[in-house]
């Protein structure tokens, strides 16, 4: 069963198919919707607003879409891996043979909140973000209760 996420304010009204959507980043009053055929959608709508959307639009796919801190949600159903040690975590959109997006959760690398860039092997590329290694651990165990 396919179902959307709807997004509406004054002037716009975004409707996004739940699996299409890879990982949503806030940007203040905006938030970044990453597509995972390469597109990005920006809403007017803060981050904790969307993931409310989220809740009401999408109550069957929910659990799917994990906050991990005050900046990210990702789609469950892409995570490939988490790495504490390395404060990484990464994406695969496995349609998308070979692409991969990483999200680093070290402070040090980003902090114009700008994405940078990495090589994940000689044919993936990768997104790298910010988040904090406590908001990784929660995610991690979240996953864990979840493949029990």
């Amino acid at each position: 069963m396919k179902e959307f996420l709807i997004l509406a304010n004054s002037r716009e009204l975004t409707h996004i198919e739940s699996s299409d959507i890879w990982y949503i980043s806030a940007d203040g009053n905006y938030s970044h919707i990453f597509l995972t055929n390469g597109n990005k959608i920006l809403v007017t709508k803060q981050l904790g607003d969307v993931k409310k959307a989220i809740d009401t639009y999408l109550p069957h796919y929910r659990g799917d879409f994990h906050r991990i801190g005050q900046s990210l949600i990702i789609n469950r159903i892409y995570l490939f891996s988490i790495n504490l040690t390395e404060q990484q975590l990464v994406l695969s959109d496995r349609r998308a043979e070979g692409y991969l997006v990483g999200y680093s959760a070290g402070y040090s690398d980003c902090r114009s909140g700008k994405p940078s860039y990495i090589n994940l092997d000689s044919t993936s590329k990768g997104k790298v973000l910010n988040a904090s290694k406590d908001s990784l651990k929660r995610l991690k165990e979240e996953i864990e209760k979840i493949a029990k």
